[in-house]
């Protein structure tokens, strides 16, 4: 993982403790598969995307789990 790209802990421990267990449930729920779930998280600790608000960051948290079924395309932010 480049350092670079990763947000700082101060950011991921609020997204975690704020939203960590919504977020999860629903990607578990959609991907039926505990490893997918988690790596919800692992990607929005490379992406890119400025949040603006509590609700942007709920929602492109959850917008990160493919369907059920569905390949996870690794080019996708």
């Amino acid at each position: 993982m480049d350092k670079a790209g990763a947000r700082d802990e101060k950011f991921m421990r609020y997204a975690m403790a704020a939203h960590g267990s919504s977020v999860y449930l629903v990607a578990l729920a959609q991907t039926r598969s505990e490893h997918d779930a988690q790596d919800v998280f692992c990607r929005l600790l490379t992406d890119a995307t400025a949040f603006t608000s509590d609700e942007h960051l709920r929602a492109r948290d959850g917008a990160h789990a493919p369907a059920p079924g569905a390949q996870a395309d690794e080019a996708d932010p």
